[in-house]
């Protein structure tokens, strides 16, 4: 209920204005709507989750992430984090069918919702609250700077700055949540098991590899495809940027050769033309 309202005041009171400022087609205007929708969620999330996670030193070292486990103090603030973030992705699915967008983009943005809804929900049911919000606020700070970089480009504003931030924000946040990941799934968690605590919904305890091993199946497919879809985007910007300037070259080198040609014509015809005068003296 939260975020329908929060969706409902930015989108009428900001959004739209802006939109009809910029008179943008309807693609384009689409496009600024959800960027710009995003935009607002990825900053509150990063911004909440970052005081929560410094405050309480959750991080301080690393391993406190799963340090105690499953007798960690899950405070009030903690769960409402999660709840917001669980209503946020819950919310957007019936939205993508009351805005009537098209079928393939609810496609794509189906996958995406019930993706970042399913790892929030595993998170929180398991218990694995720390390790989740550290996740998530690394991914949505880099979401974030991705959001506002379309938002740049849509208007016809494209800062270096962002791009470079994004790009290097994004491979270091990959790389730091896929090593958490794996040095809290694999070596972390399975030093805090405790035989003497039954597995279940009744003692909170789910730190079998049954549960740790999809866990981690699931952080690392993401966060790879994430990486794997960075470096295809730029391999590909790469492959064009370096066309292009081959085709600039080799535009560059026609024209020389062309105008060779043209030089060699007009001084065949300056020797045409004085031999022609110089004939009838002869």
């Amino acid at each position: 209920m939260i975020w329908i309202i929060a969706h409902a005041v930015f989108h009428e009171y900001f959004w739209e204005k802006q939109g009809r400022k910029l008179r943008l087609s309807k693609t384009k205007t689409t496009e600024f709507y959800d960027y710009g929708n995003l935009v607002v969620f990825y900053f509150a999330s990063t911004v909440a989750g970052a005081v929560i996670l410094f405050k309480q030193e959750h991080f301080m070292p690393p391993s406190q992430l799963w340090r105690q486990y499953p007798d960690l103090p899950v405070s009030f603030i903690e769960k409402m984090y999660f709840i917001l973030l669980m209503g946020f992705w819950a919310h957007n699915i019936p939205e993508l069918y009351l805005t009537k967008a098209k079928k393939e983009e609810i496609q794509k943005k189906l996958v995406l919702y019930v993706i970042n809804l399913s790892l929030v929900l595993a998170h929180y049911v398991f218990g694995f609250i720390r390790l989740g919000m550290f996740f998530f606020v690394l991914h949505n700070f880099v979401e974030f700077l991705q959001s506002l970089d379309g938002i740049l480009q849509i208007v016809g504003k494209r800062v270096r700055s962002i791009r470079t931030l994004c790009s290097v924000s994004l491979v270091l946040t990959k790389t730091t949540i896929l090593a958490v990941a794996m040095a809290a799934y694999l070596f972390g968690l399975p030093n805090q098991t405790n035989p003497d605590i039954p597995t279940g919904f009744e003692t909170g305890n789910f730190n079998v590899p049954a549960i740790r091993f999809p866990m981690l199946a699931g952080v690392a497919s993401i966060t790879l495809l994430h990486l794997w879809t960075f470096i295809s985007t730029q391999l590909k910007s790469y492959n064009e940027e370096r066309d292009r300037r081959s085709a600039i070259a080799h535009d560059r080198q026609q024209q020389k050769e062309q105008k060779k040609k043209q030089e060699e014509i007009r001084k065949r015809k300056k020797m045409a033309a004085v031999e022609s005068e110089q004939e009838p003296e002869k």
